[in-house]
């Protein structure tokens, strides 16, 4: 492949430039030959002297000669440039063959100068992916060895790949400061670490000693082993602590370098994970991929593991140690000392849960704030430790409470076995009363027991369900709950005959039948009331499974028909035996729990039957909605069909909510995942057709605006203009920048012109317009007096007149009618002083200008003068440069800027042209910046609408159901004004769904949040 890649470099390299050479000159023409090969011009020279060979055929083996010294050298380029892809080429190596390279062919040539450069960076990146991938398998067998502190240094070597090319990547100085400061934190953190790993380890170390010496320790020593045992722990806290804020800190440096990596990225379009920030951040934090620790953290996670094993492996041998000598003596039935040793394991276990907490540093940085392969795995792990512990300590407290509860029924059992009842049957039967309530006494202590332990039982199960490795304690839990029913057996056994036992066992497999319907049916109700969702971007929501939980229920109904009868005939056998056998106690205790049972089986019966009913016509709505939104999907294609885009959007909304309404009836991965797809495919094509039309539409609204500019209708514009915004907001999430543009300079020149007219709309128009009036009939009239020479007439007329244009310039102070009569009436009064007056604006005007300040009421009174006297000298300019300014009149064309944007319109033709439409997004990039720099650039604008009918509208008018789920629950908690919560969930929504930012109903939640202050 390196071979092929550089034959078609030096293929056009050869293929460049070339054009006819003309021999010319007198001299031999062979000389300019030479010296166009002394020039390394070696494409002009194979043309010149094939033209020479042919004008000269007598001398063509001198041409030849020529030719093939060209080709030598060609040769000898083309060896060279191989070599550069020699594997494992350093980079002395790379520049010396490229030094010799220039020597034969010309250094300038562009296609030299990009194989160049892209031979440098490919060998650059073999380097340092090579030494990458060195770093990371030596740092994980050091890290398999122990050698922690030699790992972390081994990782923080590798931050010099790619730093040389990241600090000259010319992005902000800002992220480089920031990015290396990081990684100086984490050499000073890998140099403080050897100290902190230090105390951990030997605190490790201590803790396990001072555990083996508790758990060896006589009772005469327990008290004192307690307590050293309670201060290695307080070392060990201590020390982990001390631990924690280091690979912390570590941690977030890594998190750091991936935040500025996202930085960098949005700084350099071009960048890519072979560069010195990921890098850096896997030396790390290790690679993602990887469920082994690696990295400067994943070294220090390994020795916090290995340092807290010590310890625990410690707790776990003497703790297993413990148990088993208890459950030893348990087994030889010598019960007293039972209840001693399991309290002593119960201390063990007690004292070991404080240990396991000490993962909880990893809980905020690995699980909490954000879920790592380590973290995931190992709390799980250290989380099934630290249960266990727990249920250690309390399954042997209830053995040892069942040990004394054994050593209470033997004792009842030796009387019971050596009482002779009287001859009297009503001494007897007290005899057994007696002996039997005792027993029955401490049956129930055992049921107690066992009540305990069953729910001990259900929440050890809970956590298994959860992922937590409890095999331990699961066989654990097992023993317990089979000596504890164990003790009850015996008790029975004590207590009844052979016809009690086997009524017992009869009734025991009934009752384990129906309470294995009790677990269907929980099950069943489990999946039809909803379970949690396991996607993280919807915790809050609950997924029904009515389907298959009316699986559950139909079975269930048949096990309880089955159920129903076998009690049946167990209630009548037992009843038929004869009379001696049931009337005894034991037989008539055991026929009145089968009747209770049957009772609970005509219960049972009924609430499965009522949920069988629920989850059918859960099911049935789950269907109907389903279908519903089907028919909304056809709805959808014919409207598309018919361009009936309004129709569309809203037959595809009502095609979402039914959707959407399903899956919540019945969640059906396969219907989510499909239905997602096919409405996110409609509503893409919705968009796409309708966007054809909008583009046409904007462009002749915005041609259309543009004109009435250009015209001085700045109304008319502005509402042409603001037209083609909303028509091109119908199908883009974007502003489009031309309409923008020219809106933006026609409601400037609307604000600069609002005020010098009073519109007939506004409320004192008919109040203004008869005092404008009143005050042109008094200056005409006072005209009149000034042209008949009665001064005083004139300026009593004239100040009733100033009067009037006063009341008006209160409401209205850059009235043009009412500034230019009251100019006007200052020129008739005294011709001199105004002309000095006039003279004195225009020059604070012009000073003003110069000053760019208070540019819009320069702009009032210098068309009030130019109403005036329009030919008074530089005015009408002064006005015209204001009005550049102000942005109500373009700038002349400033030729550099039209040049400019000419090329660049050019260049997005030829993108155009050349039709990949991977390259689209940097054409209508172009042609934007063309129109910036020439406004009237027809080519361009014309350019970009067409390009746009390609690339289609960006605005997305459907979400994916869990996305539609996540809106909703924003929805209402805005309703019920719990903004931050919106807030929360809307942050969550356009998280996970990038889509969700280009949809109307999300933005405008957004913004009135925003509005709000949230």
């Amino acid at each position: 492949m390196r071979v092929r890649y550089v034959a078609l470099i030096i293929l056009s390299i050869l293929m460049s430039g070339l054009s006819a050479h003309a021999l010319g000159g007198k001299e031999d023409p062979l000389i300019e030959a030479d010296r166009l090969i002394a020039a390394q011009e070696y494409d002009q020279a194979i043309l010149y002297l094939a033209d020479f060979m042919k004008q000269y055929p007598e001398r063509f083996e001198e041409g030849q000669k020529k030719l093939q010294k060209i080709a030598k050298l060609r040769a000898e380029w083309n060896e060279k440039a191989l070599e550069l892809f020699r594997p494992g080429i350093s980079d002395d190596e790379i520049k010396a063959i490229i030094e010799d390279m220039t020597g034969i062919e010309d250094p300038s040539n562009e296609t030299m100068r990009d194989f160049i450069a892209k031979t440098y960076e490919y060998a650059e990146f073999t380097t340092n992916r090579d030494t990458f991938e060195s770093i990371m398998a030596r740092g994980r067998e050091l890290i398999n060895q122990g050698s922690y502190a030699q790992a972390m240094n081994l990782y923080a070597s590798g931050f010099t790949l790619y730093r040389q090319r990241f600090l000259d990547s010319g992005v902000s100085q800002e992220l480089i400061d920031s990015s290396i400061a990081t990684t100086e934190e984490v050499n000073s953190a890998i140099a403080y670490y050897a100290e902190v790993g230090s105390r951990l380890r030997d605190a490790s170390r201590a803790l396990a000693a001072a555990y083996e010496d508790y758990a060896r320790a006589p009772a005469s020593r327990e008290a004192a082993a307690g307590q050293a045992l309670a201060a290695a722990m307080e070392t060990e806290r201590l020390a982990a602590a001390e631990h924690s804020k280091v690979r912390r800190l570590v941690v977030d440096a890594g998190r750091a370098l991936e935040a500025n990596f996202a930085q960098f990225k949005s700084e350099q379009a071009t960048a890519t994970d072979n560069s010195y920030l990921p890098f850096a951040s896997r030396l790390v934090l290790g690679r993602s991929s990887e469920t082994l620790p690696e990295g400067v953290a994943g070294a220090m996670d390994a020795d916090w593991d290995q340092a807290l094993k010590r310890a625990r492996d410690a707790v776990d041998r003497a703790l297993t140690d413990a148990l088993a000598a208890a459950r030893l003596a348990y087994t030889g039935g010598q019960w007293q000392e039972a209840g001693t040793a399991f309290d002593k394991a119960a201390a063990l276990a007690e004292r070991a849960v404080p240990m396991q907490a000490l993962w909880a540093h990893y809980v905020p940085s690995d699980l909490a704030q954000r879920q790592t392969n380590f973290g995931t795995a190992k709390l799980a792990e250290q989380g099934a430790f630290y249960l266990s512990y727990l249920h250690a300590a309390d399954s042997a407290r209830a053995w040892s409470a069942l040990a004394g509860l054994r050593l209470d029924l033997s004792q009842e059992a030796d009387l019971a076995e050596s009482y002779q009842p009287a001859d009297s049957r009503t001494e007897g039967l007290d005899g057994f009363v007696r002996r039997r309530t005792a027993i029955l006494a401490l049956i129930q202590e055992a049921s107690d027991l066992q009540t305990a332990s069953g729910d001990r039982a259900q929440e050890l199960a809970r956590f298994v369900n959860l992922g937590y490795g409890l095999s331990a304690a699961m066989e654990l839990q097992g023993a317990l709950d089979g000596s504890v029913q164990a003790g009850i057996d015996q008790a029975r056994t004590d207590e009844t005959s052979l016809v009690g036992k086997q009524a017992a066992w009869e009734y025991g497999l009934m009752a384990a039948d129906l309470e294995g319907t009790a677990t269907l049916v929980a099950e069943g109700t489990t999946l039809l009331q909803g379970l949690p969702s396991e996607d993280p971007n919807l915790p809050d929501a609950v997924l029904k499974y009515p389907g298959k939980a009316l699986a559950s229920f139909t079975k269930v109904d048949g096990d309880l028909k089955a159920l129903s009868k076998r009690l049946t005939d167990y209630l009548a056998a037992y009843r038929a035996l004869p009379a001696y056998l049931a009337s005894s106690v034991s037989v008539l205790e055991w026929v009145e729990k089968a009747a209770s049972l049957s009772q609970a089986l005509a219960e049972r019966t009924a609430e499965n039957a009522g949920l069988l009913a629920r989850a059918s016509e859960q099911k049935r709505l789950a269907d109907l909605a389903a279908n519903e939104a089907q028919r909304r999907v056809d709805e959808v294609r014919s409207a598309l069909r018919a361009a009936n885009f309004e129709t569309a959007r809203e037959r595809l909304d009502r095609a979402s909510e039914r959707y959407v309404a399903s899956l919540g009836y019945e969640e059906n991965p396969e219907l989510r995942a499909s239905s997602d797809k096919l409405l996110a495919e409609l509503g893409a094509a919705i968009v796409k057709a309708q966007n054809d039309l909008v583009i046409a539409e904007t462009s002749r609204l915005r041609t259309e605006g543009k004109s009435l500019y250009l015209q001085g209708q700045f109304a008319r514009a502005e509402s042409s203009l603001l037209q083609a915004r909303s028509t091109w907001s119908r199908t883009n999430d974007k502003p489009e920048t031309e309409v923008e543009y020219w809106l933006k300079l026609v409601q400037t020149a609307l604000q600069v012109e609002s005020g010098r007219d009073i519109p007939v709309t506004a409320p004192l128009y008919p109040e203004m317009s008869l005092l404008l009036s009143q005050a042109k009939s008094l200056f005409e009239e006072g005209a009149a007096f000034m042209s008949s020479r009665d001064t005083r007439s004139a300026l009593e007329v004239l100040g009733q007149a100033r009067e009037k244009i006063a009341e008006v310039k209160v409401m209205f102070p850059l009235n043009q009618a009412a500034r230019v009569l009251d100019l006007r009436i200052d020129q008739l009064v005294d011709s001199d002083q105004f002309n000095r007056k006039f003279a004195d604006m225009v020059a604070e005007a012009r000073r003003k200008v110069d000053a760019r300040q208070d540019l819009a009421t320069v702009y009032s009174d210098l068309k009030d003068l130019y109403e005036i006297n329009p030919r008074y000298s530089g005015l009408r300019e002064l006005i015209e440069r204001v009005e550049i300014l102000i942005g109500i009149r373009l700038p002349p064309p400033d030729p550099k800027a039209v040049a400019e944007a000419r090329q660049l319109t050019q260049a997005a033709q030829a993108i155009y042209d050349s039709g990949d439409r991977s390259r689209f997004p940097t054409a209508l990039a172009q042609l934007e910046r063309a129109l910036v720099l020439d406004p009237n650039n027809e080519t361009a604008s014309r350019l970009k609408d067409r390009i746009l009918l390609y690339t289609g509208g960006t605005q997305t008018i459907v979400l994916p159901a869990a996305a539609e789920a996540l809106y909703a629950e924003a929805e209402s908690a805005f309703s019920r004004a719990d903004y931050i919560g919106a807030r929360a969930r809307l942050s969550r929504l356009l998280s996970a769904y990038a889509q969700a930012s280009r949809v109307q109903k999300v933005v405008e939640l957004d913004n009135r949040l925003k509005a709000l202050g949230y």
